[in-house]
């Protein structure tokens, strides 16, 4: 009888893994798991347990330096500077032991560094929400936009735009699905 139950046990999981694949039985386990007597506040435990040492690994102690209101008078170019300075060391990139989204060198010899910083001091108080007064900047736009469209195969339907990070444009993406569905 042990074994006709275990068999059929293990033959009614195999169904439910091919039903539901690995994913599904996982949350099965789980989400019966946590019907247990006192499983819930083990899990809940354990989690707070994962995300402090998260949070600790990423903020430490916190930073008692930390400016949380306005100075009463500005600081001067060079205050502001040296503390920029300051502050910059400590960011743990460089090293070639982490990563950050930088895929080359850092130190400011290569080539591309230079680049960018030249590039950067000449359009640094450009605004492409402005295309009338800041051309420029819509041309680049819509060359680079244009450059993907063709990268990606796509026609004179395609269309898209300039974001400036990584969050920003995964919102942007699923706002643009997002609207593609409500016209299907």
């Amino acid at each position: 009888l042990e074994r006709a139950s275990f068999v059929l046990i293990l033959l009614r999981t195999f169904v439910f893994l091919r039903k539901n694949g690995l994913a599904g039985l996982t949350k099965g386990v789980v989400s019966g798991a946590l019907k247990l007597p006192g499983m819930k506040s083990v899990l809940d435990k354990e989690l707070s347990k994962e995300v402090d040492k998260i949070e600790k690994k990423l903020i430490g102690e916190g930073d008692k330096d930390a400016n949380l209101e306005l100075p009463k008078t500005g600081y001067s170019t060079s205050q502001v500077y040296e503390m920029t300075k300051v502050l910059h060391h400590t960011d743990n990139f460089g090293s070639g032991k982490s990563w950050a989204g930088i895929y080359h060198d850092v130190t400011g010899e290569e080539k591309i560094c230079k680049l960018q910083e030249q590039v950067w001091a000449m359009y640094n108080n450009s605004n492409g929400l402005y295309p009338g007064i800041f051309k420029s900047c819509r041309k680049y736009e819509a060359e680079i936009v244009q450059m993907s469209v063709s990268l990606l195969h796509g026609n004179e339907n395609c269309c898209g735009l300039l974001t400036s990070g990584g969050t920003e444009s995964i919102l942007i993406a699923i706002l643009g699905y997002r609207e593609l569905a409500k016209e299907r």
